[in-house]
Parts: structure tokens; sequence; C-alpha cells
């Protein structure tokens, strides 16, 4: 399972996580950050999702901060009044490799994240910043270039 023989992770684990997950998931749709309605599915709620999540994308769209903005913008559109929003980025990165292309990417960091978000109207904002682990990190860019 690429863990070292002490990990407590085992792929039993790790699937028995993903069916617990998926239980609880309402939706998880197509979305496009840079069109007028993010989400455009039938029976969306007219006020927003009661927790909206997104993973390395916002950032991961430009380097310009219109376009940044105008994504954050759209995530931030379909979350309800009080509803809770999660935010996975990379922080000060200026571009990722996906295989043997480059691509732009937004730089963010913790602090002007949460600028943004409280001129945005967001009240209660947790961040946590985690360093990535470089075996890891080695690991996942062996990964994604086989692809």
């Amino acid at each position: 399972n690429g863990q070292p023989p002490d990990s407590p992770v085992s792929l039993a684990a790790v699937r028995a996580r993903m069916a617990k997950l998926r239980a609880k998931l309402s939706l998880c749709a197509p979305c496009d950050l840079l069109s007028k309605t993010p989400i455009a599915l039938e029976g969306a709620p007219e006020n927003g999702y009661p927790i909206v999540a997104s993973s390395f994308c916002i950032e991961a769209i430009s380097d310009q901060t219109d376009i940044f903005m105008h994504a954050l913008d759209g995530v931030l559109s379909l979350c309800a009044d009080q509803g809770y929003l999660v935010l996975t980025m990379v922080r000060n990165c200026s571009h990722y490799r996906s295989g043997s292309r480059y691509f732009p990417a937004y730089p963010v960091n913790e602090n002007t994240m949460k600028e943004m978000l409280k001129t945005k109207g967001f009240e209660l904002i947790r961040i946590a910043a985690v360093e990535a682990e470089p075996l890891l990190t080695r690991r996942l860019e062996r990964l994604i270039s086989g692809l």
C-alpha cells in the first residue's frame, strides 16, 4: 500500500473511510467556476448549499488576480447564508506540474485568504497550514507523471 510497515493506514481502512464519506455526500457535481452560474443543476437549492468544498481548484485556474477573484466568487455564490466553506489550497504557488506540462497558479497564503473572505462577509474563519511532506510530494509527482 506504499505505507511504512508500522503505519496504521491500511487499504481496508481507506476503503472504509471512502464508503463512510460517500454515504454522507449529497452531491458531487461538475462545476465551471468561470461561468455565470458555476453549477447549473436542476433541483439545485436556490439559497445555496450548506457545505461547499473546493480542493486545489480555485488557485490552479490562472495566475491572474481578476480570474482568481471571479472563480472565488463563483465558489462563494454556491454557499448558503450561514453555510460552511471548506477550501484546500496550495500556498504561495506560482505554477504546478502535471506530467511534463506546467500550468500557472495564483499565489495565495493564509493572510490573503483570511482578508479576502472577511471582505466577502465571512465571519468565522479558521485556517490551518500544513507543510507538504517531501516523500509524499515525490510520490505524487511520480504518480502524476505516469498518467
